[in-house]
């Protein structure tokens, strides 16, 4: 525990001192949607990303498990779709390299994220190395949280693209109205229309 408590503090001080480059979340500005895959503890962290897209640049994404994307998803990828592949040192890693490759073949843009450099082309977002696998969405959060935020600046949103109002020196509450909007705004967005 101590061990992985220091390589905690030693990821998330890094990822403090220096913002991690947009870079994934440019190559996902001009789709319709991203995909996330993960296995294992890191299926959530695929979900995890996915919201975060939901959230803060209002885009469309899917998570999934890796297996399952290669007999789903697999069929259906475009050509520079962005793929973010969450795939740490563990027992997914094999199969998870196995899809990179998949992915660099169908043309995909693939974003890795793991603690070993991809053996293919692909964008790299490192976590921290010799963790036990089950410990790894801690620090598998971090990153996939930037790719969303990096997104949605780049979008020119902001968190749930609510305006602030200020009143007084205080923030107050979005407004119904405000609220209303930004749902009719993520409908479009979940039907493929872009905003005006």
């Amino acid at each position: 525990m101590r061990r992985w408590l220091c390589a905690y503090w030693s990821f998330t001080g890094s990822i403090a001192s220096r913002s991690m480059s947009p870079l994934p979340a440019r190559s996902m500005i001009t789709v319709a949607e991203g995909a996330f895959l993960g296995a294992g503890p890191n299926a959530a962290s695929a979900k995890l990303g996915a919201a975060k897209l939901f959230e803060g640049a209002q885009q469309i994404a899917l998570s999934t498990n890796i297996e399952e994307w290669a007999h789903d998803q697999y069929f259906i990828s475009r050509v520079g779709e962005p793929v973010i592949l969450v795939a740490p040192s563990g027992a997914a890693f094999d199969r998870a390299t196995e899809i990179l490759s998949e992915l660099n073949y169908i043309d995909a843009a693939p974003i890795f994220v793991g603690d070993l450099k991809p053996t293919e082309p692909a964008v790299h977002l490192p976590l921290a190395a010799d963790l036990s696998e089950e410990l790894t969405p801690v620090l598998a959060s971090i990153s996939l949280s930037q790719v969303g935020l990096h997104l949605m600046r780049l979008n020119g949103r902001r968190s749930y693209n609510f305006p602030t109002r200020r009143r007084h020196g205080s923030t107050t509450t979005p407004s119904i109205a405000s609220r209303l909007a930004n749902r009719r705004e993520l409908a479009r967005a979940a039907r493929g229309e872009r905003s005006s």
